[in-house]
């Protein structure tokens, strides 16, 4: 069992930059409740929650979604769940469902916390609460993940590695701004942009804002293939897992590139050999692809939703490479 309060508020504080103080409950729960977990309350730049922390191999998904109900009708205050680790299919369910959670060193999702970001701002004024990054507030924040840690960037650094304009760069970064995910602050004239935690965790933070990037994908024969499309899709994971590569290889490029393409039906075909499945992107794959291939970060979004165990296990393997 996680025992030390000392070392979730270390988390928090160390990851988002937040100071954090546990307390006692102050109020006995029913047995029931505190079977395989204890609780404490969790104060959070002044915002309180009851956390639960559960003993290795005792949190129950299901169990948990009820149990979250009823401890928060007693404690009036949110909950969140404090766990040794968390499955793949844990942590989809429970990001896709709203589900705050922490496992202290590792992954962090409390989208209740993104409130608390936007008060610790300056008086400069946000854009409206941000329900989807635009294509290029979503190309930033991936460009910020990928190194692995949160140090402080230009603005105008990220837009030269992207090849945007300095509007451009300027609206996404409102928008990560406006989410909780970065600090801008003044440095001289320029503008620094610092992600408020690092790596996977902030991966993680960011789901519920991320989108998948493929807007649409049709079959079409390898010649109709735009150049400079990028390997994606099944085709790119499995090159990076034990994913067995399928017969018709999948490619993306720019939603506009398909334009005026013929889509086939890889069934009436005999030979599917001369076959590709072409992805249409809401933005072009090869900004932060590399030589030939779509980014891993954007392929992983183009297949959260794909209910296939055997996928889902070969995307997360693919991910423990990026973040490795």
């Amino acid at each position: 069992m996680i025992t030390k309060t000392q070392d979730i508020e270390t988390y928090l504080d160390d990851t988002l930059g937040l100071q954090a103080r546990a307390g006692e409950l102050g109020r006995k729960l029913p047995a029931y409740l505190r079977k395989g977990c204890k609780h404490f309350v969790l104060l959070v730049e002044g915002h309180s929650f009851v956390a639960a922390v559960f003993d290795a191999g005792s949190f129950n998904l299901a169990a948990y979604k009820k149990q979250r109900r009823e401890l928060e009708e007693l404690t009036g205050l949110p909950a969140i769940a404090v766990l040794p680790s968390v499955t793949p299919y844990q942590r989809r369910t429970l990001v896709s469902e709203g589900i705050s959670f922490v496992v202290p060193g590792s992954q962090l999702f409390v989208p209740a916390l993104g409130a608390v970001f936007a008060e610790r701002r300056a008086a400069t004024p946000l854009p409206a609460p941000v329900q989807e990054l635009s294509p290029a507030a979503q190309l930033v924040l991936l460009d910020l993940i990928y190194p692995g840690d949160d140090a402080p960037q230009q603005q105008m650094t990220i837009a030269d590695r992207l090849g945007f304009d300095a509007m451009k760069t300027s609206r996404g970064v409102r928008q990560l701004e406006a989410a909780g995910l970065v600090d801008v602050t003044k440095c001289g004239r320029a503008n620094m942009v610092r992600p408020r935690c690092a790596g996977k965790v902030l991966w993680e933070a960011a789901q519920p804002f991320l989108k998948n990037p493929a807007r649409h994908e049709v079959c079409v024969f390898r010649e109709e293939v735009p150049p400079g499309s990028a390997v994606a899709g099944e085709t790119f994971v499995s090159r990076r897992s034990d994913l067995a590569e399928g017969a018709i290889l999948t490619r993306a490029a720019p939603s506009s590139a398909l334009r005026g393409l013929k889509a086939l039906d890889p069934s009436w075909v005999e030979d599917s050999s001369g076959m590709i499945y072409l992805q249409g992107w809401i933005y072009d794959p090869a900004i932060l692809g590399k030589r030939g291939e779509a980014d891993p970060l954007s392929v992983a979004l183009t297949l959260r939703d794909v209910e296939d165990e055997r996928l889902q296990a070969a995307v997360f393997q693919m991910l423990e490479g990026v973040f490795s």
